[in-house]
């Protein structure tokens, strides 16, 4: 068994850093674990007092790269159908590669893919303590697990999922079902 530790300072284009740690485990049986924890708060204050956010500055969740199961940016507060984002927000998942039972004419490049994934999406509250802080990422808590195949492409993947989401807010735009997403940087 070979474990790998991949800490990170993310940082978006608009120079908001949010913390990223990866972790993956794996076996000689081509089994993998992997998990990740990315967290991030946006503090409009700090340099201009008595300043707000913008909504193009604020953190988003939800899509077939982040919390499975849920539509693009469908995480956290929305306003008429549409998402407004938060200032602050934590995400982590859990997955499990394996190859296939099977080896088709690419085996080594699709893989079945099981997880877990979460996320909270929240505006920080004025003069709030940690203690509300927590509070108010618990109360817009969002999970999803499923399963599906995962296909190197490689300079990206495809991954095509069956996905149960577990909103834990009403506000949540959920896709129960299939899901599919292509891209380099997945949670």
């Amino acid at each position: 068994v070979s474990i790998m530790l991949f800490p990170s300072l993310c940082v978006s284009i608009m120079l908001f850093p949010s913390l990223c740690v990866s972790i993956m485990l794996s076996h000689s049986l081509s089994q993998v674990v992997s998990g990740s924890l990315q967290g991030g708060v946006l503090l409009p204050g700090l340099i201009q007092p008595g300043s707000r956010t913008h909504i193009s500055d604020r953190f988003f969740l939800g899509g077939p790269l982040s919390v499975r199961g849920y539509h693009m940016r469908g995480v956290g507060p929305r306003q008429e159908g549409a998402s407004l984002g938060g200032e602050m927000y934590t995400a982590g998942g859990v997955h499990v590669f394996t190859p296939l039972p099977f080896r088709p004419l690419f085996g080594e490049k699709i893989r079945l893919h099981g997880f877990v994934t979460a996320g909270s999406l929240s505006n920080l509250p004025s003069g709030a303590g940690h203690g509300q802080v927590v509070q108010s990422l618990k109360n817009q808590l969002a999970w999803s697990y499923g399963a599906g195949l995962a296909i190197d492409l490689g300079i990206g993947r495809l991954e095509i999922n069956y996905c149960v989401p577990k909103p834990g807010d009403s506000s949540h735009s959920l896709v129960n079902g299939v899901q599919v997403g292509v891209g380099v940087d997945f949670l």
